[in-house]
């Protein structure tokens, strides 16, 4: 069964509430929009995910007020990638992420890069975003949407098919709603394929890595032993995340256990 309420009505509708979904309801609402954002999981990101924010970004971020809260869940660090056999062991090289350094910016810029993990910008824009009057609703699929009239109507419901479909009128859609986008795929729009880093596991843990680093402080520390892998420090001291390449055939017989990453 379908419900046909159409009422009330959205200038914006917004699929997805990651970073680039409620940046672009936040600068919709200040506009004067009426905004809508959903999402289909129950809340913001609980991963960090990116924790990278580019000086361009931060402009923005600074002029809606929200410069310090965003970097007060981040840590400074250089932005750039060590590499080393271990962390314990001595650095082989460092490496730009290219991100242009504090220097190069003082003069066309008041703002920096940030390192901000996402599960703490998002949380800030989406306060921001309801202070502002948008609304956002977890838990939300979008169906699918048609064209008529001075705009579409869009089709919702809860997330994993559950309950009736409800029927919204909006103006302009907007797809943040990633790779698989429902966004992209209602509007006919193919994807194509440039290549795939493969699948890797990331593990969020709390350990005392700063006393291996020994000082040595960059956005992303490269080892190289006992297999390559990576380690990114994730917003407060002591909070990382571990990134590896994954094989399913490979480790399909033998899981990773937390002591196995514990070694890394």
């Amino acid at each position: 069964m379908t419900t046909h309420t159409e009422s009330p009505s959205y200038d914006v509708l917004i699929v997805g509430a990651g970073p680039s979904g409620l940046a672009t309801a936040v600068a919709a609402t200040r506009a004067g929009a009426r905004v809508l954002v959903i999402e289909r999981h129950e809340g913001t990101s609980t991963f960090p995910k990116a924790t990278g924010v580019r000086p361009r970004t931060m402009e923005i971020l600074r002029s809606w007020g929200l410069e310090h809260r965003v970097r007060a869940g981040g840590a400074d660090l250089e932005l750039a990638a060590a590499v080393s056999a271990t962390l314990a062991d001595r650095q082989q090289q460092d490496f730009s992420l290219g991100v242009p350094q504090p220097g190069t910016l003082a003069e066309l810029s008041p703002s920096t890069a940030a390192v901000s993990p996402q599960d703490h910008l998002e949380p800030v824009l989406l306060e921001h975003l309801r202070a502002l009057g948008g609304m956002v609703r977890f838990g939300t699929d979008l169906v699918g949407f048609e064209e008529g009239g001075d705009g579409l109507t869009v089709r919702i419901r809860l997330a994993g098919g559950h309950g009736d479909q409800e029927r919204l009128a909006v103006r302009y859609p907007v797809g943040a709603d990633g790779a698989g986008s429902t966004v992209r795929r209602a509007a006919g729009i193919e994807e194509r394929q440039l290549g795939s880093e493969g699948e890797h596991l990331a593990v969020l843990f709390r350990g005392a890595v700063e006393e291996r680093i020994r000082g040595r402080h960059y956005a992303l520390h490269i080892v190289t032993s006992p297999e390559p892998g990576v380690f990114v420090p994730s917003g407060t001291p002591g909070r990382w995340v571990y990134d590896r390449a994954w094989s399913a055939e490979r480790e399909a017989h033998a899981p990773p256990t937390p002591a196995d990453h514990a070694r890394s």
